[in-house]
């Protein structure tokens, strides 16, 4: 490069010559007849001060004709980027150009080219990853239709969310429980059985496992496994079968062993008294009593054992069935209900004639019963004659009837 410059800078000051101007002589011929002459220096200063700027002009247009016309004689370079990174902000984008000589271009660039941008001959950009700043997508959402608007060359990936699933850790046999499925994937339930049930998207499913052993609920990637206990009782109910009359009152009394839990007790006869691990019944009319105690074992199952006990008889205030008059033993020589003896609760006691409904005696007193005489004649009735009798309870206990009747025969 250097030796061109040279050759040309001497091929054009050897071939230079001043050029001729016209009344040089006439000026000459002037400062000859007396006209005082310029200083010798000066002349020289002003020869010299045109002939730089001559040559400095010639060389200057040789050059730009020369490099214009051989583009190859200039060796590319090449730079390269090897820190690469990207940062976002926002709202503008920014990019930084090296240089570089892998294309040609004739147009000037810096009319197009971002403030600060280089500019190399022969054109070329690059972009530099180093100081690229990229611009997070613009995203606005339509209130009124709920659309989503993204910026055009923008592309997102969305991932639903995933909800877990409320699950118990174990469950018992025979125990249903709900499942609620809110995520967009669906869920399967396989069963200890090996049976396996699907439930959609956004919906739910009651699940109930006839087999103990493991229940495996999936849904995608999750799943969990839900323990099916089978319960274990040890439950027992103990009875007197016999009928106890307590003061009067028809009375059966339960009780259960083996209860690790609390319990709970359940029969067929409405008057009763619950305790603890003891229930206490009052069948007033039934002859069949029922009961069944309810708990839970050691993982919470619901356990149960029930019980059946068959009376020989319905209380009907442990009235006799026939009475002596004639006797000599205050215990069977008049009628009265037991129970009226053995209970301090006001009543009124009624004997009736069969035939005609009419009444024969009357009583308010326990200690003052029927001894035969027919209030209607003064006279005792007939041996081995039927009579109704009928008591009105004025205070009865709970679930107790209000009314008792039957037959006397006399003796």
């Amino acid at each position: 490069m250097k030796e061109n410059i040279d050759r040309i800078l001497k091929e054009q000051l050897g071939n230079y010559e001043l050029p001729y101007e016209n009344g040089a002589w006439e000026q000459f011929s002037k400062r000859l007849d007396g006209t005082p002459s310029t200083p010798f220096y000066r002349k020289w200063w002003f020869a010299a001060s045109v002939g730089t700027v001559l040559v400095g002009s010639a060389t200057f247009f040789a050059l730009s004709s020369r490099e214009e016309s051989t583009p190859d004689s200039i060796a590319p370079s090449t730079e390269t980027v090897t820190d690469q990174q990207v940062t976002t902000t926002a709202p503008t984008t920014q990019l930084s150009l090296e240089k570089s000589t892998t294309s040609t271009s004739s147009t000037n660039p810096s009319s197009v080219l971002p403030s600060g941008s280089q500019v190399v001959s022969p054109t070329s950009y690059v972009f530099d990853p180093a100081v690229l700043t990229t611009v997070n997508p613009i995203t606005s959402t339509n209130t009124n239709s709920g659309n989503t608007l993204q910026e055009p060359g923008k592309s997102t990936t969305t991932i639903a969310a995933f909800i877990p699933l409320e699950l118990p850790t174990s469950i018992c046999l025979n125990e249903s429980f709900t499942i609620q499925n809110p995520n967009e994937v669906a869920v399967t339930v396989t069963l200890p059985n090996g049976r396996s049930k699907t439930i959609a998207a956004k919906q739910s499913a009651e699940i109930k496992s006839p087999k103990s052993g493991n229940l495996v609920v999936q849904s995608g990637t999750t799943s969990k496994t839900i323990v099916v206990h089978e319960a274990v009782s040890h439950l027992s109910i103990g009875v007197d079968a016999s009928l106890l009359y307590e003061n009067g009152i028809p009375t059966l009394k339960f009780d259960v062993t083996g209860a690790e839990n609390t319990v709970t007790w359940e029969s067929n006869i409405k008057a009763q008294v619950a305790a603890k691990n003891e229930l206490i019944v009052h069948p007033y009319t039934e002859r069949e009593v029922n009961v069944v105690v309810n708990s839970t074992d050691q993982n919470g199952c619901p356990i149960s054992e029930k019980k059946s006990v068959t009376l020989n008889e319905v209380y009907n205030l442990m009235a006799p069935t026939g009475f002596y008059p004639l006797s000599s033993d205050n215990r069977t020589n008049l009628f009265i209900p037991i129970a009226l003896t053995l209970r301090d609760t006001p009543f009124e006691m009624v004997i009736l004639d069969p035939n005609n409904m009419t009444v024969v005696f009357k009583t308010t007193d326990a200690s003052m019963g029927w001894n035969g005489i027919d209030a209607r004649t003064g006279q005792m009735v007939p041996i081995n004659s039927n009579w109704l009798w009928k008591v009105v309870m004025k205070n009865p206990l709970s679930n107790e009837p209000e009314e008792y009747k039957g037959l006397i025969l006399r003796k």
